[in-house]
């Protein structure tokens, strides 16, 4: 299975730790992940080691996005952001 979480911030947002955290755990059960956020992919370094691929949302507009098995996402899973407004 293909798993691609694309998120609405760089890995700096608080969204990313959880993302970063559940694709290393499918990753270690046999899921192949990848990770898309709009920019600067090299902020993962802030969280750690990542055991899945990294993306910007300009690799998905060039079609760049590969999982291990050649085929496309089978789960795309888009994290968003909550807002209120007052």
């Amino acid at each position: 299975m293909n798993v691609l979480f694309v998120n609405y911030h760089d890995f700096s947002s608080n969204s990313a730790i959880h993302i970063f955290n559940i694709a290393n755990v499918l990753v270690e059960i046999g899921v192949d992940c990848g990770v898309c956020v709009p920019r600067n992919k090299h902020t993962i370094e802030l969280i750690g080691k990542a055991k899945f691929e990294v993306y910007n949302f300009s690799d998905f507009h060039k079609k760049r996005i590969r999982f291990h098995n050649g085929s496309p996402p089978d789960i795309i899973h888009a994290w968003t952001v909550y807002t209120t407004s007052s």
